[in-house]
């Protein structure tokens, strides 16, 4: 059932990722495009011979004095290639909406490698991503805000293949939880393995856009709910019922009574009576035969095309190790059953076709078929044989599928950006993920060399050698507006995000501990809960302040975990003199928690000047970003940014300048009308 070309070329030098998903894009669209020109020859053909096979039909009904025969076995011939042609212009509209699922793949493939967020997927809504992870909270963590991991441009719509719900949720929950390091060192090798099988990925994610397409919506989920509680609960019937066998020997006798009393072999009151039986026992077992039904085809549409992709997963790649996760995800895929290992495609497609059959209780027809054959109750057995081989395990395949997608997704990132590298994650009680056995202990500081923002495109990016530690010391960004501060801070915290989700980031190298993420960039006000922007910020960094106080408690138990926080431009609601002071305080709680971490600051007097704390000074790693301003001819200055951060505190700022820049002179600001464009002293 593999729609894409055999094992496809991996990339040239020349080539890279981007010219084999054009490549690709280009063979389907042009099997495609050939595949709907002869799908509209055979329509041609289904018309003609459709309109030929009526013209025949006619003189042998009308009744003329040509002989009727050979028109009548026309008309037939002409309807049995009207069939024919009909079941093959079926299979020719699936294979094309196959190919051009495999050409939208690569579509959107393309402009992952570009970081082009109006060619990828859209996401999914932000509530039913942060349902996966919210738990009995609240609220997400701040992070998950502050870092765009869910909306437009986030990392989710960037990295994501997932088309499932579970799939879906799955990398949302990775995104926002980190792992541990030996869970980060097995996906890092799934992934690496899944991002060289190209045709394997692409095909289970264009499977996976038809679940999408007809996936289950919120209302739908308790659908779900109920289905697994069917597939995980004791048979209405069990294959040893007497009902059953009833069921069964009158399905044999009240179709042969039937024959036999129009053949006058049997009296039309024997017939009626035994009849009666099943009808009888029909309406006895009716209301939970049918309340069985309702609870095995729950998923609705939701499990429709489930079991295409499941199948696909078959061909899941795995690496020599068999107690890696690729090995430990192909086996949740085939457990063994009553009578051998249980395939999940295979049995996912059996209960597809079996709630088609149950669709016959709607049609007109249905009554006369259950009297007659007892339908209800053989439906009832295969779906009961279904439910005893594969239900206790189809909510774990469904699972399982989901962190296959999860996987392909990092894969898929991984492979679009051939550039980034594969961070090394340890903690102080586990070996370091990614690195070499034996590395002994985790760093205590992340370092990253040539880092960047995931999302801002290659021809844009500008990396910069960071270093955010170790404890005791903390990362102090000062620079002028626009110059690129927030933008390292949040560079760090997704790249962190990406590595402990186990995916690569965007830098030459990053050598990292075990963290957890406290952050405190987009902070809001609240009209309707009597909140003020000030008080807002204070509670955000008391949530951080206790996050670091609940990770030094877990350090006590050799948790491994450090608390890494991003603070930008923070307690902007008060005077200067009093956040000053604030933030010392602030600085000082989270050293002594033993936090690392990165502050972005105008303020320079927190560790300088008449207001300057000593401890901080030594504490406090120094960098800043600058901006270039140059006179132009026709008067006035142009400022550029170069983003590269160099050690030491900002020299300049620009704030003024910037107020200049947009129009907002001292002319203007003074309401002055005695010239324009009044200039502010620099």
């Amino acid at each position: 059932m593999t729609t894409s070309p055999n094992s496809p070329a991996p990339p040239t030098v020349a080539e890279g990722p981007a010219g084999l998903y054009r490549r690709l894009r280009d063979t389907y669209e042009t099997e495609a495009a050939a595949l709907r020109r002869r799908s509209r020859a055979v329509s041609g053909g289904r018309l003609g011979s459709f309109v030929a096979a009526v013209a025949c039909l006619a003189p042998a009904l009308v009744g003329t004095p040509t002989p009727r025969l050979p028109w009548l076995a026309a008309a037939g011939v002409l309807f049995g290639v009207l069939a024919v042609l009909v079941a093959w212009d079926g299979r020719l509209g699936r294979r094309i909406r196959s190919l051009e699922s495999l050409r939208d793949v690569n579509d959107r493939s393309i402009a992952r490698h570009a970081v082009d967020p109006s060619g990828l997927a859209p996401c999914p809504p932000a509530s039913e991503l942060l349902g996966a992870i919210l738990g009995a909270r609240a609220e997400p963590p701040a992070h998950v805000r502050d870092l765009y991991l869910f909306g437009h441009a986030s990392l989710f719509r960037l990295a994501s293949t997932a088309y499932t719900p579970s799939g879906r949720r799955v990398l949302a929950r990775w995104l926002a939880e980190g792992a541990e390091p030996t869970e980060v060192t097995r996906r890092q090798a799934a992934v690496r393995v899944l991002a060289g099988h190209v045709s394997f990925r692409q095909e289970v994610e264009a499977l996976a856009t038809r679940v999408a397409e007809g996936g289950p919506r919120p209302t739908e989920l308790a659908g779900l709910e109920r289905f697994y509680g069917w597939a995980e609960g004791k048979p209405l019937l069990g294959p040893r019922s007497v009902r059953l066998w009833v069921a069964r020997a009158l399905t044999l006798i009240i179709p042969a009574g039937l024959v036999g009393m129009v053949v006058g072999a049997v009296p039309y009151s024997l017939w009626l009576l035994v009849a009666m039986a099943g009808y009888l026992l029909s309406a006895a077992s009716v209301e939970k035969m049918h309340e069985v039904f309702d609870h095995a085809t729950a998923g609705g549409d939701g499990l429709h095309g489930y079991g295409p992709v499941l199948c696909a997963l078959e061909g899941l790649p795995e690496d020599e190790d068999e107690s890696s996760l690729l090995g430990e995800l192909a086996a949740r895929l085939r457990p063994e059953g009553r009578t051998g290992p249980v395939w999940a495609g295979q049995w996912m497609d059996r209960l597809e076709k079996l709630t088609v059959l149950s669709d016959t209780r709607r049609g007109l027809i249905y009554f006369f078929v259950q009297v007659l054959t007892l339908w209800d109750f053989h439906l009832i057995a295969r779906f009961e044989a279904w439910q005893r081989e594969a239900g206790p395990s189809v909510r774990g395949w469904l699972e399982t599928l989901g962190e296959i997608e999860a996987l392909c997704s990092l894969a898929a990132l991984a492979h679009a950006q051939p550039d980034w590298s594969w961070p090394k994650v340890g903690n102080r009680v586990g070996a370091v993920a990614g690195g070499p056995e034996g590395d002994g202990d985790a760093p205590a500081s992340l370092i990253a060399r040539d880092l960047g923002h995931p999302l801002i495109p290659s021809d844009r990016r500008v990396g910069n050698d960071v270093q955010v530690g170790p404890p005791g010391s903390f990362l102090l960004v000062t620079g002028s507006n626009m110059s690129g501060k927030t933008t390292l801070l949040r560079a760090i915290g997704a790249n962190v995000v990406l590595a402990q989700a186990g995916g690569p980031v965007c830098a030459a190298e990053l050598t990292m501990p075990a963290v957890r993420l406290a952050t405190s960039v987009v902070v809001e006000d609240s009209l309707e809960e009597g909140v003020s922007f000030f008080m807002a910020e204070l509670l955000r960094l008391k949530a951080v302040v206790d996050a670091a106080a609940d990770v030094t408690a877990e350090e006590a138990g050799r948790s491994g975990r450090v608390l890494l926080y991003l603070l930008d431009e923070i307690l902007r609601g008060t005077n200067s003199t009093e956040r000053r002071v604030a933030v010392q305080r602030v600085l000082h709680r989270l050293i002594d928690l033993g936090a690392i971490g990165v502050i972005t600051s105008h303020d320079l007097e927190i560790t300088t000047g008449a207001g300057a704390d000593a401890e901080l000074a030594r504490a406090a790693v120094p960098i800043h970003f600058r901006e270039t301003i140059r006179p132009k001819p026709e008067g006035g200055a142009e400022m550029t940014f170069d983003y590269t951060a160099r050690p030491g505190l900002a020299p300049t700022t620009n704030a003024l300048r910037l107020l200049e820049a947009v129009g907002l002179g001292t002319a203007e600001v003074r309401g002055d009308k005695g010239g324009e464009g009044g200039e502010i002293p620099g």
